[in-house]
């Protein structure tokens, strides 16, 4: 429906059944919209082993109780520790991830075992994953990226080229609130509204440090969680 000029691999089995498709599995990945995470991991959560990692790719806030996905999984998933649960965000378009261009995502979880287990799956030359030790920071950054794209794109929107410019680029450095600033200030979480409001166009922001090189992994933050 959504990629319709995509085939997918056959080894990709479909369930109507949460419990069910969460069974046996070592690596549980949830990515439905952030207003429906808490129904869908209540439904999966029976079927989540005791040893499994649980991946939360959904970027978004609850908008009923304004929590994190974190927050909503406490509730839903209260046999899970911290140190099991990771999430995923960064400047991904799902038709160049399964065309298999070149982006970076993070990871985060408390402690990296997590991060580093996910990071192991998915790391890729075309998918260059970073971990940190900074779940709170990722998820804040994910989810206000799209607040961000808005303004990107207003800027873009501007009669002045040369205005709009300045416009887009004054608001990408700004430390943003919810976990540890160089969270954002490496441009994981919160880089999607330049590449979504310039199209893709665009320098890249003086000030923002580089990974390695494409196909090397990295490390966003080797501290303790937040």
């Amino acid at each position: 429906v959504y990629l319709p000029d995509v085939t997918l691999p056959e080894t990709i089995r479909a369930a109507a059944d949460a419990r069910e498709a969460a069974a046996n599995g070592d690596v549980v990945v949830l990515v439905p919209p952030s207003s429906h995470l808490r129904a869908v991991s209540t439904l999966a959560a029976p079927g989540v082993r005791r040893d499994a990692v649980v991946v939360v790719a959904t970027k978004g806030i609850e908008e009923r109780t304004l929590k994190l996905m974190s927050m909503v999984l406490e509730e839903t998933m209260p046999g899970l520790e911290p140190e099991r649960l990771a999430f995923l965000s960064g400047p991904t378009f799902a038709r160049e991830v399964a065309q298999g261009l070149p982006t970076d995502v993070v990871v985060a979880s408390k402690g990296m075992v997590a991060a580093r287990r996910v990071q192991d799956l998915v790391h890729s030359v075309a998918l260059r994953t970073y971990t940190s030790a900074d779940p709170v920071g990722v998820q804040v950054g994910g989810a206000v990226k799209n607040v961000m794209a808005i303004a990107t794109g207003a800027c873009d929107g501007l009669r002045s080229a040369r205005r709009g410019a300045r416009g887009r680029s004054a608001h990408l450095p700004r430390p943003r609130r919810g976990g540890r600033p160089g969270t954002h200030l490496h441009g994981r979480p919160v880089s999607q509204p330049h590449a979504r409001g310039a199209g893709g166009r665009g320098c890249r922001p003086r000030g923002l440090p580089r990974g390695p090189a494409l196909g090397g992994r990295g490390v966003l933050d080797r501290s303790g969680g937040a």
